[in-house]
């Protein structure tokens, strides 16, 4: 039940971090104020259009959402389940990826996008493991 509870505590905060500095993007790159966010054609516009600022915070975003979540599934699982960090990871991947298939993104942010997710919640796991032998 911990080991259940640890990943869902590191989806929760890896999803609320991703969605602050996503928000952040939002705030410094902003979508046209006629955009309909309903109409998937529109979003694919917008994205195909975006700046590469704004793919670039999006690609930060999903990093520092994947080491929160490992950091929290870590912090919380027991010390020799070091690789349930990479679990998390690897469903915030799946959402990452589902995102990138409904929302057809350039091919330069599949691969950024995609390749943060399993590294950083790794190094968010191991930092974990720093935090818990300091305690």
């Amino acid at each position: 039940m911990r080991t259940f509870l640890a990943v869902v505590a590191g989806l929760v905060a890896g999803g609320v971090a991703i969605f602050f500095l996503e928000t952040i993007s939002h705030i410094l790159y902003p979508p046209p104020a006629d955009i309909n966010i309903n109409d998937p054609d529109a979003l694919r516009e917008f994205i195909q259009q975006a700046p590469v600022g704004a793919l670039v915070l999006v690609a930060v975003a999903w990093a520092v959402g994947s080491f929160v979540g490992g950091l929290v599934t870590q912090l919380i699982a027991k010390r020799h389940q070091r690789r349930l960090p990479l679990v998390t990871g690897g469903i915030l991947m799946a959402m990452g990826l589902l995102n990138l298939i409904l929302l057809p993104h350039p091919i330069w942010f599949w691969v950024v996008g995609l390749a943060v997710y399993l590294p950083m919640a790794y190094v968010g796991g191991k930092s974990a493991l720093v935090f818990k032998r300091e305690s």
